[in-house]
């Protein structure tokens, strides 16, 4: 009768799992009466147990053992619905699972008589987080799911219940200054283990995206980029449209704005800035990232992240060293191969011919890199891009201080002669592009884009730094290799008759700007730079009277 079926209503005790693996495979169904008859079923238990324990009742004749026995059983059946065709039942999922993490919070769940733990979490130091991981875990993979609304509900689920359940209120802090902590009620360990297990994971999912490792992507040129080799982006008015339905543009900001949230919140909850480490790991990932895509919005975040999230009294010195190793390494082209051979002295023919082949098959392997992650070249541009905005900025060149400034300058110096030498690879093996067909920039676009940036560097330390300054050996170095490339390069391309006229006017508006810096400067600051003249000596070579 109905009066039995509500006697015994959430008191089974054995079968459990098996009735829950029907109940959660409804929820795959493509019927909906079936996945709807499913979660009816399922979440008139669920509503059972919470009622119980919303009275407080105890009554041993009425066990809910599908909370206390099989809790990573009923997440699981309610995750399959939050991934089903459904999304009426996949939003109705999340609000299930959002009672069960205030159970769990609550410490409604026996933690102890709970036999069906997750095989997939980590070793946890407490039971109760790894009652926890399921339900992080379960929400982080629907980061993965084909739709858009589904991604971003699951996500918003999921920082709700770290903000909610992992950070120390008032009284818990008190509670936790007496050794008596739980897990979700506020460990710093706890959140960099779900940074590290739960949160910067979710990152795959924009490679497996299908569009992140080739492909034209004009959004993300950096702006006043020049274009003389590769053509102008056409003004298609899908091409952004596109992007809003793909992964990175509709789920990557709001995982990185949850992220950094949930940083600066422990920053203020905990007086630690360890989360600073786990945030810039997480753009790392997106740095080193077969996608350009990724590494790009990357680039772009980190810029904001230390530039605005973050006070810049609380960016320290490992901090920045951080960063600039970042950017550092960005700058670099993967799989470089040596310029020439290796020469090996007392080699014989036969080991002579082998470093020989070698050497092909390095160059071969970087040629077809080149084509296959051809927008990774939207990199370059971007680090330029960044590594700029932050040496013109006073307040935050003051932070990062003298080390970490010469650090970048010298850094995009490499990246520039990298890029030349990549372009000569692909040059001399006939990759290049049609100048007809969008694609990505081309190497040698990007070298003039970060050439501009670097004579706005030349320029400003010479003006804005006092003489004593300026005879640092450091910045004595820097200013004499960068001027001598600039020049270096100027004289290059006026003797080479194929040389584009928007580049050779643009390397020459540089070097006359440096020439006319050089001029303005004190006898002084002068002085302290007795590398100049022989340096200048090159422009003797031009033809070029200006």
């Amino acid at each position: 009768t109905g009066g039995q079926k509500r006697t015994h209503q959430g008191t089974l005790r054995s079968g459990w799992r098996s009735v829950l693996l029907v109940l959660g495979a409804a929820g795959l169904d493509n019927n909906e009466a079936v996945a709807s008859q499913g979660f009816q079923l399922l979440s008139a238990q669920i509503q059972q147990c919470v009622s119980i324990c919303k009275k407080g009742d105890s009554n041993a004749d009425r066990p809910m053992s599908l909370l206390t026995e099989h809790f990573v059983d009923l997440v699981n059946a309610l995750l399959l619905y939050v991934s089903g065709q459904s999304q009426n039942l996949s939003s109705k999922s999340l609000e299930s699972l959002m009672q069960l993490s205030e159970l769990l919070a609550e410490g409604r769940v026996s933690v102890s008589s709970t036999r069906n733990k997750t095989s997939t979490s980590p070793s946890f130091h407490n039971d109760e987080l790894e009652l926890w991981w399921p339900i992080l875990l379960g929400l982080s993979k629907t980061m993965g799911d084909s739709r858009h609304e589904v991604r971003v509900n699951g996500l918003q689920t999921l920082l709700s219940i770290i903000n909610k359940y992992f950070f120390p209120s008032s009284q818990e802090k008190e509670v936790e200054e007496n050794g008596n902590s739980s897990p979700q009620h506020g460990e710093l360990q706890t959140l960099q283990l779900i940074f590290r297990g739960i949160l910067v994971p979710a990152l795959e999912f924009e490679e497996m995206d299908g569009n992140s490792t080739s492909g034209y992507a004009p959004e993300l040129l950096p702006p006043k980029f020049v274009y003389f080799i590769t053509a102008p982006p056409s003004s298609a008015p899908n091409a952004s449209d596109k992007g809003q339905r793909e992964w990175i543009g509709t789920t990557f900001d709001h995982l990185i704005d949850g992220c950094v949230s949930i940083c600066l919140k422990s920053m203020e909850a905990f007086g630690n800035d360890s989360l600073v480490e786990e945030v810039l790991a997480m753009l790392n990932s997106c740095l080193l990232s077969d996608s350009g895509h990724l590494a790009v919005r990357g680039l772009r975040r980190l810029q904001q992240f230390v530039t605005k999230d973050l006070d810049l009294k609380d960016v320290t010195d490992d901090t920045w060293a951080t960063v600039s190793h970042m950017l550092f390494r960005v700058l670099s082209i993967r799989g470089m191969p040596p310029s020439s051979v290796p020469e090996s002295e007392g080699s014989t023919d036969e080991e002579k011919e082998q470093l020989k082949q070698e050497h092909k098959d390095a160059m071969d392997e970087f040629i077809r890199e080149q084509k296959l992650f051809s927008n990774r070249r939207y990199i370059g541009c971007n680090a330029a891009m960044v590594i700029g905005s932050l040496l013109t900025t006073e307040n935050i060149v003051k932070s990062m201080g003298v080390q970490w400034y010469i650090f970048l300058m010298s850094g995009l110096g490499k990246g520039i002669k990298d890029w030349e030498r990549a372009a000569e690879i692909l040059s001399s093996s006939g990759s290049q592009e049609s100048s007809s067909q969008p694609s990505p920039p081309h190497y040698l676009e990007n070298v003039l884009y970060a050439r501009r940036w670097m004579t706005k560097f030349i320029l400003s330390l010479t003006a804005q730094t006092d003489a004593a300054t300026l005879e640092n050996a450091q910045f004595q170095h820097v200013l004499k290799e960068e001027t001598e490339s600039l020049l270096h390069a100027f004289l290059k391309k006026e003797a080479d008759e194929s040389c584009s006229a928007v580049d050779m006017r643009n390397v020459s508006k540089m070097v006359t700007d440096i020439l006319e810096g050089f001029n303005g400067l004190s006898d002084e600051k002068l002085s302290t730079m007795k590398w100049l003249s022989p340096v200048l000596s090159t422009c003797i070579q031009t033809n070029n009277t200006s």
